[in-house]
């Protein structure tokens, strides 16, 4: 054997060598890598469980039970709102007088004037000429007119009226008319009164007509 090939042989026997002990250190450090996982899944699950409620990060998290964290653990804090103050009652619905009091005035008519029995409470415009005036009582109601003129216009009787009965609790609402006239129906409970306007050269002609019922008592 020449000397060139001892020297091959020797160096094929070193890299044989060298390939074992290679093997065999790797083999080891995987089993160590093994063992040392193991050990730390023991040890992890034979650890205490932590306690949800502790002190740290668990109390500004609310705990692992899901309660809120009081304001004295550095949690949120609610606002307290003011009492609410109970709303006042209602007011109490106001009370009218009535348009027709005391006794039924007897049946009566007169010209140029007003009539005696005339209810007080129906109010007849200032400045105002009565041409005729008359109440009828049929023992249950009362019927009154009023015709009389006087110088303004017809809607301004019109709004006249309808502030001095919504004096009265009366609120007015058109009725129908004829001729160019115009007219408003105020009511309340049994009492219906009409004021009808009618423009002339002078001023306006006004009439009203209603019918009302006494006053219980």
């Amino acid at each position: 054997m020449t000397r060139n090939m001892r020297l091959v042989l020797i160096g094929a026997l070193v890299a044989g060598l060298l390939i074992v002990v290679a093997a065999f250190t790797m083999e080891r450090l995987a089993s160590g890598a093994a063992s040392d996982s193991i050990a730390a899944t023991d040890a992890a699950s034979s650890a205490p469980a932590v306690d949800g409620g502790g002190d740290g990060a668990g109390d500004g998290a609310g705990g692992a039970d899901g309660e809120a964290a009081s304001p004295g653990d550095g949690g949120p804090k609610s606002e307290v709102l003011p009492p609410v103050e109970p709303e006042a009652g209602l007011p109490a619905p106001v009370e009218y007088h009535p348009l027709l009091a005391g006794d039924l005035p007897e049946s009566a008519a007169r010209e140029g004037g007003l009539v005696d029995g005339f209810p007080a409470t129906i109010p007849v415009l200032d400045d105002s000429s009565i041409t005729t005036s008359a109440v009828a009582s049929d023992g249950v109601r009362v019927l009154v007119t009023l015709d009389a003129t006087v110088e303004d216009s017809p809607q301004r009787v019109l709004d006249a009226y309808l502030v001095e009965f919504g004096l009265l609790g009366m609120q007015g609402t058109a009725s129908p008319a004829v001729g160019g006239s115009k007219a408003l129906e105020f009511v309340r409970g049994g009492d219906s009164i009409v004021v009808t306007v009618l423009p002339e050269d002078s001023g306006t002609r006004y009439t009203l007509s209603g019918t009302l019922t006494p006053a219980e008592g």
